[in-house]
């Protein structure tokens, strides 16, 4: 397998390599067993400045992007603390997990939900640390996007996969459209199929011909610990996963045509069993899922979304665990549904919610 020798530049930052590609890849977790997720936050004061929100702090974080010598763009500002406006819909939250976990639907849950226009956020089972899987596509994704805002015509370049040593040998619960082996396809033909309908054989021929640094040092871009590619027990909570959308709305990364053209390919996910069961038909979303299986174990599903509710924007991420994907694709469904009908009830619109249905065993 090699890139197209003719449409190949130079210097072009997409060659093969060597690597973990089971960091991204779906129910095989990723690197590093229990890490404490540090970030690169600064706190600044901002009093006398108004943000939108009702119940406004002095303190805000603020995160700044990485990696340049004279510049440190704004990723975003938070505040310090969660919103009060939002605890009524978090005590909710917590109640109803609380009952999913005495019924032994799930084992754990955890949530976190930003209002993009203030900052407000709150997060519920914030330490708990997952396994992201697939959605790990995520910033594999921006990697190979960023990579292509310097090369022009690398979006274009093609590579054929043709070595049975290239397919994943591991299957999905939540299958899509895939590659097929012997087949030439567009590096955006590839990102299509991995961020879109995520596909493993796909992630698996663009992950072996990215150049490894542009991945790890996203993480140390973004504020979290560059993560070692060689260890599948990598885990991350729902707070720190959430900022590679976070990134991706703000176009703190990427500029805003790849920003947005990251965000299209998303909004594509052919995974409709989570949040896009339990939001409204005509509700506009792009999002991501992964799934990780430890047979005869536990089962994790999880979704991490930019939700516009009545045109504005909210990020929601949740990750679960449990014994049976198919009803965590029901607890995503009901806490979708329960955020956006609380939501709207605080004065964000009307949107027609239907009757809240509770996973069934």
């Amino acid at each position: 397998m090699s890139l197209n020798k003719t449409t190949k530049p130079a210097s072009t930052p997409i060659r093969r390599r060597t690597i973990a590609i089971a960091f991204f890849a779906l129910g095989m977790g990723a690197m590093v067993a229990v890490l404490s997720l540090k970030s690169n936050d600064e706190s600044k004061s901002l009093q006398g400045q108004q943000l939108g929100s009702p119940d406004d702090v002095s303190l805000y974080k603020i995160r700044r992007l990485k990696g340049f010598q004279n510049i440190q763009p704004v990723i975003a500002i938070v505040p310090q603390q969660e919103s009060s406006r939002m605890q009524p819909l978090k005590t909710e939250m917590m109640q109803m997990i609380d009952s999913l976990r005495q019924e032994n639907i799930v084992t754990n849950v955890s949530v976190f939900f930003k209002e993009f226009d203030n900052g407000d956020w709150i997060s519920i089972n914030e330490p708990e640390l997952y396994h992201p899987a697939s959605l790990m596509k995520v910033p594999l994704m921006l990697s190979v996007l960023k990579a292509a805002e310097a090369t022009p015509g690398l979006l274009t370049q093609r590579l054929v996969f043709d070595k049975a040593s290239d397919r994943a040998d591991f299957t999905q619960h939540f299958s899509a459209p895939t590659i097929k082996i012997g087949e030439s396809y567009s590096v955006h033909d590839l990102l299509f199929y991995a961020a879109a309908h995520s596909d493993n054989l796909a992630t698996n021929l663009l992950s072996s011909n990215i150049e490894v640094g542009r991945v790890t040092n996203l993480f140390e871009n973004i504020g979290l610990v560059k993560p070692e590619m060689d260890n599948i027990d990598y885990r991350m909570n729902t707070r720190d996963y959430s900022r590679f959308m976070e990134t991706i709305f703000n176009s703190a990364f990427l500029g805003p045509e790849y920003s947005e053209y990251a965000a299209e390919m998303l909004a594509n996910c052919s995974f409709k069993e989570g949040f896009a069961k339990g939001l409204p038909k005509d509700v506009r979303i792009w999002h991501k899922f992964g799934e990780y299986v430890k047979p005869g174990v536990e089962a994790e599903l999880h979704e991490s979304a930019t939700i516009f509710l009545d045109g504005k924007p909210f990020l929601l991420t949740v990750m679960t665990r449990g014994k049976d994907l198919d009803q965590l694709a029901k607890v995503l469904q009901l806490i979708a549904n329960r955020v956006a009908k609380r939501t709207i009830e605080n004065g964000y619109g009307v949107v027609s919610i239907k009757a809240n249905a509770k996973p069934g065993c």
